[in-house]
């Protein structure tokens, strides 16, 4: 991982004004189960704002999804285990480059679960602050990430995945792959899904772009597919990857 920026980048001063996709982050682990799948949202499904849409849609998906496999890993895994028997075999490259991409997710896993928290940060409190900050800036240390709430790392990857494109920033890579190391283990059903859209929109994007893409953006998509298809259990989505060329 690239050098982290200073504490003092971690200070980004608070508006009075809270957008709704911010309110009221938290207040959603309990309260009545989901009839279709038995658990509680980690976000909120009610409301018009752009998270609650898009999380709604994304639960319509996974209703339909029969390939969606909760995600329970949250243990000391081998690092040379983590590419599976059923791996796509048409994809010699993929596999060998994969295997060195979990590596280095598990070692940052690790060094982050090690990390010793310090002092309390500030936090954006919008969609349009948190892009400036991660547009703009490499991701601070690791005890930034570990002082956020897990439905605060959930609902910054939703930001995240709206804002992949055809040219997705050395920056926004960066974040990504960090919450990806910070996201706690077991998953609800539509944390799940919200994992598979991300990856699911890569493999969209790069398609749709018929292959041409820059060398940021092609690790990026392809980074995402392997960690959420090997780490959390959607290894449906590795038999997609034939269509990156790495």
């Amino acid at each position: 991982m690239s050098k982290r920026i200073g504490e003092a980048r971690s200070g980004v001063s608070k508006r009075a004004r809270e957008s709704e996709d911010d309110a009221n982050i938290g207040k959603y682990t309990q309260g009545p189960l989901d009839e279709a799948f038995g658990s509680h949202p980690v976000l909120p499904m009610e409301g018009d704002s752009d998270v609650t849409n898009y999380l709604k849609e994304v639960r319509r998906e996974a209703l339909s999804d029969e390939t969606v496999v909760f995600a329970t890993r949250d243990r000391n895994i081998s690092k040379s285990s983590t590419l599976t028997n059923d791996k796509p075999e048409s994809n010699k490259k993929f596999q060998i480059w994969a295997k060195t991409v979990m590596d280095k997710f598990m070692d940052q896993k690790t060094d982050m679960k090690q990390s010793q928290q310090k002092n309390s940060y500030t936090y954006p409190d919008t969609s349009v602050e948190w892009r400036t900050l991660i547009m703009g800036s490499e991701p601070p240390e690791h005890t930034y990430f570990m002082a956020l709430t897990h439905s605060s790392v959930v609902k910054l990857i939703v930001y995240a995945t709206k804002w992949l494109s055809a040219k997705t920033s050395p920056n926004l890579s960066l974040w990504l792959f960090t919450l990806l190391v910070r996201l706690d283990t077991p998953l609800d059903y539509s944390e799940t899904a919200v994992l598979r859209e991300t990856a699911k929109k890569a493999i969209r994007i790069y398609t749709r772009a018929n292959h041409q893409l820059d060398s940021t953006t092609k690790y990026t998509f392809a980074y995402l597919v392997a960690i959420i298809g090997i780490y959390y259990g959607q290894q449906d989505l590795l038999h997609e990857i034939d269509t990156i060329d790495l």
